[in-house]
């Protein structure tokens, strides 16, 4: 013979908030996982921006510096230039090859190719 009674209401209270926290847990599982997603990849993006600004901010190394042409002018007219890898270098062997001539202290500047050329263009 069968059982033909119907089941308790509890039971089917019991059943319905299992289904629902099995409902919910699988609602918060999905959240969860695309929360990591968006975390994961504005974490790839962040570490690509640090890397990005870090490379930028690393020291350059001296080896790596080129010689640049510096110009410099002197007391009572004229100027000359110097190739050297930093200004300081530049005001070094300015007073060292001509230092006799009386060249203006603090005057050493590089120079682009159309200054150079209107600077040229003065001996004309």
């Amino acid at each position: 013979m069968t059982d033909t009674r119907i089941p308790k209401k509890e039971y089917f209270l019991q059943r319905l908030q299992d289904a629902i926290a099995k409902y919910d847990q699988g609602k918060q599982i999905y959240y969860l996982m695309r929360y990591k997603q968006q975390v994961e990849l504005e974490a790839e993006a962040a570490q690509k921006l640090i890397d990005e600004l870090s490379y930028k901010a690393a020291p350059v190394k001296r080896g790596e510096l080129k010689k640049k042409e510096f110009v410099f002018s002197f007391h009572g007219g004229g100027w000359n230039s110097v190739y050297a890898k930093t200004r300081r270098g530049a005001e070094k062997l300015m007073r060292e090859q001509y230092g006799d001539m009386n060249p203006v202290e603090g005057s050493c500047h590089t120079v682009t190719p159309e200054q150079y050329n209107r600077l040229l263009a003065a001996f004309n």
